[in-house]
């Protein structure tokens, strides 16, 4: 039975690239791998470039400085975790491996 493993991370490919090496290896063992990313980040790229099925979702960024943005990514933050949620129930994998980066939370 193959066993279903969730990947996150990115927002640089410092984030990705230990995932895939990691996932490489998973899959060759019979894996189930999916990887959830933001909808514009480099991420998204690189998986889909190595055939992982990919789903995007909202993501906000912590700015230390002054943007509009910041007023708008606390509501893109909320909408991606109930995005994550719905995904993730849907999925049911066995495990979630987060390698980091805002596209994490």
């Amino acid at each position: 039975m193959k066993h279903t493993i969730v990947f996150t991370g990115g927002g640089s490919a410092g984030h990705v690239v230990p995932n895939l090496a990691i996932i490489k290896k998973l899959i060759q063992n019979n894996a189930a791998v999916h990887y959830i990313g933001s909808k514009n980040g480099i991420e998204r790229s690189l998986v889909e470039e190595q055939k992982i099925p990919y789903h995007a979702i909202a993501t906000g960024k912590l700015r230390r400085y002054f943007s509009w943005e910041n007023f708008i990514d606390p509501f893109k933050i909320i909408w991606g975790v109930l995005q994550a949620f719905v995904l993730l129930l849907r999925l049911k994998p066995k495990l979630v491996f987060s390698k980091g980066g805002f596209v994490a939370v």
